[in-house]
């Protein structure tokens, strides 16, 4: 797995920890969400294949590429970095059968699988559902960044209620408009994980957030 995959099922099993047994909601109405970058695999798997293939004036045979580098990079370099890997692996390893999506739309994607999650067990699509965002910039050759890459994940969890437990639904709401958190600087750029990480620390500081993505959509957690 690639470090943001890693991440992400890492930051998905805590967050289903501390959520407690699903024994009493079935595989069919536990829903996943998950927003993340496709970077692919790690960029340094393919030093072996390019060095091979570059000559002494830096120039990239791309034949060269083909006919001795190819063989040089890992089969799976690409396979273990693709975006959709913690929505597979995670709804597999806890069994997962309902609603899912795979947000791959930039700094906004973890944003929204949080949005879509919540609206997902509001609107009775599902009983639960987990849902935030995961990368990891930090292995982004130099040169395709415009700001301190950072690396994390967050992921939260929605559970319906029942009628008589409905004040519980008053602290997340959903709203239009609004102005949506954004990561702190001091974490560097996270990508899709940037404003799951910085609502998770907003809330644990015991401050009120609101949650949005272009387009009217928030959630406002008071």
């Amino acid at each position: 797995m690639s470090r943001s995959v890693k991440l992400g099922v890492a930051a998905l099993r805590m967050a289903l920890d501390e959520a407690g047994s699903l024994n009493s909601i079935a595989p069919s109405s536990r829903g996943m969400m998950v927003g993340t970058t496709p970077l692919g695999g790690d960029a340094k798997d393919l030093l072996p294949a390019l060095d091979v293939a570059t000559d002494e004036q830096g120039n990239l045979d791309m034949d060269r590429f083909a006919r001795e580098g190819r063989q040089l990079i890992h089969p799976l370099w690409l396979v273990k970095g693709l975006s959709n890997n913690v929505l597979g692996l995670g709804s597999a390893f806890h069994d997962f059968r309902g609603v899912n999506a795979n947000y791959c739309s930039g700094d906004d994607s973890g944003a929204r699988a949080v949005i879509e999650g919540y609206l997902a067990v509001a609107e009775g699509r599902a009983d639960l559902v987990v849902c935030g965002g995961t990368d990891s910039m930090i292995a982004v050759p130099d040169g395709m960044m415009t700001s301190e890459p950072g690396e994390g994940a967050a992921f939260f969890v929605f559970r319906s209620v029942s009628d008589g437990d409905s004040e519980h639904l008053s602290a997340v709401r959903y709203g239009a408009g609004g102005r949506g958190v954004e990561a702190e600087k001091c974490l560097g750029a996270m990508g899709a994980a940037g404003r799951p990480v910085a609502l998770a620390r907003t809330l644990l500081r015991g401050e009120s957030a609101v949650l949005g993505v272009e387009g009217p959509m928030a959630l406002h957690f008071a």
